[in-house]
């Protein structure tokens, strides 16, 4: 089984309120296809812990 896992930034993010150099989502990706969490904004600095 393939799993993978990601934290997404996007150079424009205003769309959602948020400045630049904010990360906003988790994803995991694998053969059911991909699935992605809740955007929540963090400096990009911060370490994340992605369970599942």
């Amino acid at each position: 089984d393939f799993l993978r896992t990601t934290i997404q930034q996007w150079p424009d993010q205003s769309w959602c309120g948020e400045m630049q150099n904010r990360w906003l989502r988790t994803s995991v990706f694998g053969k059911s296809g991909q699935f992605d969490g809740p955007h929540a904004p963090l400096d990009m600095n911060q370490p994340v812990t992605i369970t599942f």
